[in-house]
């Protein structure tokens, strides 16, 4: 595989990673949903990090990832509906 398929491969997943976040996000009825600028307050991160995960520029880690599900449960099902969360849980604390 050539450094440029590798780089769009790379970006068409941040992309989506980004999209799932957003959606779930803005999921469900009014009362839960949430802004980016709650979402960051929520989980120590600034605005600028969460938008910049929702554009696909930066790729949250795995500990983050857990963080916002805590907050508003569904997004690692929506990210890993293949995965158990004992999987998860080693990758955040390796």
């Amino acid at each position: 595989m050539t450094a440029e398929a590798d780089t769009k491969i790379r970006a068409t997943k941040l992309r989506r990673i980004g999209r799932a976040i957003r959606e779930w996000r803005e999921s469900g009825d009014e009362k839960n949903h949430l802004s980016m600028e709650q979402l960051a307050s929520k989980i120590r991160r600034s605005m600028s990090t969460v938008q910049r995960w929702e554009r696909g520029a930066l790729e949250p880690k795995v500990s983050d990832l857990q963080r916002m599900d805590t907050v508003k449960p569904g997004l690692l099902e929506r990210l890993f509906p293949r995965l158990d969360r004992d999987c998860l849980d080693r990758a955040a604390s390796a």
